[in-house]
């Protein structure tokens, strides 16, 4: 167990230096106007989560809570840097009773009203196209097929093919919510194995 600690921090090293380097792709220093953005906030359900939104910078954008649905609206403001990420942290998760677990992303790459959701499965998602280097449109498209081809988490394509921007609805929340749920108790199992391990690392590594 402790090699696999080891080699796990090690990992996590080489991930962190890989998302900080590489393409400036998707990146934009146009200035855009006002938008809104919205969307649902979900392991299970989080209320009460701190939806923070950081421009390209690293700015402050907005900040908001989410609210007894677990769903949040905010305007981003004239002036933000795209692309713009969207954290998620704190508020209850009505399945676990409990705060998030861990950190959880999304990320905005265009301007116009739009749906924005953050959950686990957008975190992979982000943090796999933070390590590429590459937080484009076209890759977390690319990314999001792995996902439904190749993690075997309850993720329906044909019903939810982008879980970031796919408006949830009684239509996908089942396939949402089932996948979500999966991938976090995933995430939780190896973090109750690797108790010295940060949570929020465990899943960039799983990410990269």
């Amino acid at each position: 167990m402790r090699d696999v600690k080891r080699f796990l921090l090690l990992v996590t090293t080489f991930s962190l230096v890989a998302c900080s380097s590489g393409s400036e792709e998707g990146s934009s220093d146009e200035l855009f106007s006002a938008f809104e953005v919205s969307g649902s906030i979900g392991d299970g359900p989080i209320v009460g989560g701190e939806v923070t939104v950081h421009d390209a910078d690293g700015g402050l954008a907005a900040v908001q809570t989410s609210d007894d649905r677990a769903n949040y609206n905010l305007t981003i403001p004239v002036g933000t840097k795209l692309p713009a990420t969207v954290t998620v942290s704190g508020g209850i998760d009505l399945v676990t009773g409990r705060p998030a677990d861990f950190l959880m992303l999304g990320i905005i790459n265009r301007e116009g009203e739009q749906t924005v959701n953050v959950s686990p499965l957008t975190t992979l998602v982000v943090k796999a196209a933070q390590c590429a280097g590459n937080t484009s449109n076209n890759q977390l498209s690319t990314l999001w097929q792995a996902v439904g081809r190749d993690l075997n988490i309850g993720l329906d394509v044909e019903v939810l093919g982008d879980p970031m921007a796919d408006a949830v609805d009684a239509s996908n929340v089942a396939t949402a919510v089932l996948a979500n749920e999966a991938l976090g108790e995933w995430i939780r199992r190896t973090d109750a194995a690797l108790p010295d391990v940060d949570i929020d690392d465990i899943v960039s590594v799983l990410a990269c």
